[in-house]
């Protein structure tokens, strides 16, 4: 009689393992099951283990995992004032309870909701103990917790010292980063540029890039003094949402002028901080705030304006896991927006050059290798390869930000091989 109980992410586990294995009686998850309709309302960022690839692409929710290994008992477990919205934990039981009802085991579904914040509280684990008594078939001996003298530390440890990277032959996960990316460079082919653009495309989840409609904003002071402004248009390249800010850096119209050549620039963060007042000659200036950065950084997740933005759990992190759950890329989305304005400015420039900078670098040469009608790129102070940002044992947050990394994507190809593809293209 093997049951499994945890809290957090230890809930996360328990509820994943629910679904994929049939070896134990009953299981009560705690501090997690929710619904993912409510963490997304809430602006709630969660562990990388509780976004799961694909499966909001798939339509499933939280309960669907727990669904799956019907007419298993559980005891869903939450507190008043967790994070993990508590309605959604009700939500689920009456979702299970509905099934259960069918399957005419209603009594294998219950809940109790502690009066606390998150954590395994006393009133959780008396709920827990008494819920696998029962599943059990035994008495439980005592409805209330004793006194309970913890162990001393070392008695709890199953793995000397307390660490698992002390037993012999033990492996860290950075070991296996390097193994894994050593054996996929070393199996990589050539790709041809169709065949690179087959894999960018689906591997990102992009979808086609379009002239957008777009959006003449007011005009943005270039400095403090407000001695200069910029044009501001608001391309909405996703149905209905302006998603990307594109400046006009040269040119003091509400429109597209016809142009000779145009430069692109795509910013690291912010365009106007990055770019100023700078001219280029012999070409018009625009800039792109893609979504994401710039006047599109969002102010979600309790992140207000000059946050972080590589903060752990804030909201470039947040949306790049809920792409991935969408069986998109946060990337990609990147990606689009810069060919979209590519799309609107070529009907006026049949020149169009592009400059990257810093992690804006990355989506500028991914969009110059699937676009022809880029003619030329720039890059500055843009990562060398996917490979240099992950294989540091501490990768640093801003040079390895998962938002410009693409699952999946070194079966294939790394940023070199991009840089490679479109040589003639690359000026420096």
């Amino acid at each position: 009689r093997v049951g499994v109980h945890g809290n957090s992410g230890g809930g996360t586990l328990t509820t994943w393992v629910s679904a994929v294995d049939d070896r134990f009686f009953a299981a009560a998850p705690s501090c997690f099951v929710t619904t993912w309709v409510h963490d997304i309302e809430n602006e709630l960022p969660s562990d990388i283990e509780q976004c799961p690839p694909h499966a909001m692409e798939y339509g499933l929710e939280i309960a669907d995992f727990l669904i799956a290994s019907a007419p298993r008992p559980y005891l869903l477990l939450g507190q008043k004032n967790d994070f993990f919205d508590p309605r959604g934990i009700v939500e689920v039981r009456d979702e299970l309870k509905g099934l259960y009802r069918l399957l005419g085991c209603e009594d294998r579904i219950d809940l109790c909701i502690g009066p606390t914040n998150h954590g395994l509280s006393v009133t959780l684990r008396e709920a827990a103990y008494e819920f696998f008594c029962k599943q059990a078939g035994i008495v439980n001996p005592s409805k209330e917790e004793d006194t309970i003298e913890p162990p001393e530390k070392s008695e709890t440890f199953a793995a000397p010292g307390g660490e698992v990277v002390n037993l012999s032959d033990e492996l860290k996960a950075h070991d296996l980063i390097l193994e894994k990316t050593a054996a996929l460079k070393a199996a990589r082919k050539k790709l041809s540029i169709a065949e690179m653009r087959k894999v960018l495309i689906e591997k990102m989840g992009m979808d086609s890039p379009f002239v957008p409609h777009y959006r003449v904003l007011r005009t943005a002071p270039l400095f403090e003094n407000r001695s200069a402004s910029v044009c501001r248009f608001g391309l909405e390249t996703e149905p209905g949402r302006v998603m990307s800010i594109l400046f006009s850096l040269g040119v003091d119209k509400n429109y597209f002028p016809e142009a000779q050549k145009i430069l692109l620039y795509i910013p690291n963060l912010d365009s106007l901080a990055e770019v100023g007042g700078r001219t280029e000659a012999g070409a018009d200036l625009y800039a792109l705030d893609l979504r994401g950065v710039g006047e599109c950084m969002p102010s979600t997740c309790g992140m207000p304006p000059g946050a972080n933005f590589f903060a752990y759990y804030g909201f470039d992190f947040h949306y790049t896991a809920l792409a991935n759950m969408f069986g998109k890329t946060y990337l990609g989305g990147k990606v689009k927006d810069i060919l979209c304005a590519v799309e609107l400015l070529s009907g006026v420039c049949g020149n169009i050059e592009l400059e990257g900078h810093g992690l804006g670098g990355i989506p500028a040469l991914i969009a110059a290798v699937l676009s022809d009608k880029i003619k030329k790129i720039r890059l500055t102070d843009v990562p060398e390869s996917w490979e240099g940002m992950i294989v540091p044992t501490l990768p640093e947050a801003e040079k390895s930000p998962m938002s410009y990394m693409i699952p999946g994507i070194m079966e294939d190809l790394d940023l070199p091989d991009l840089r490679a593809a479109i040589a003639d293209k690359i000026r420096f």
